[in-house]
């Protein structure tokens, strides 16, 4: 692979470690609001929601970094 295309790779990888970055905020701050649900709404459609939304950005936070380890090992 020629220098202009690993410096592209290399790009990509930044920019793909500061979506992950802002995912995974987005995760934490969706496990708070899961835990911080009253109990007597933890059988509600908002929990339920809530805890698929949590596990829907885990497995999106596992494929970033996937990619982002086929992308290192371009480089």
């Amino acid at each position: 692979m020629n220098n202009s295309r690993r410096q592209r790779l290399k790009e990509a990888d930044k920019k793909l470690s500061e979506i992950i970055s802002v995912v995974e905020d987005i995760k934490d701050e969706e496990e708070d609001a899961l835990d911080n649900i009253p109990e007597n709404l933890q059988n509600s459609d908002r929990y339920m929601e809530t805890e698929q939304n949590v596990e829907i950005l885990e497995d999106i936070c596992d494929t970033l970094e996937e990619l982002r380890d086929k992308i290192n090992e371009l480089m």
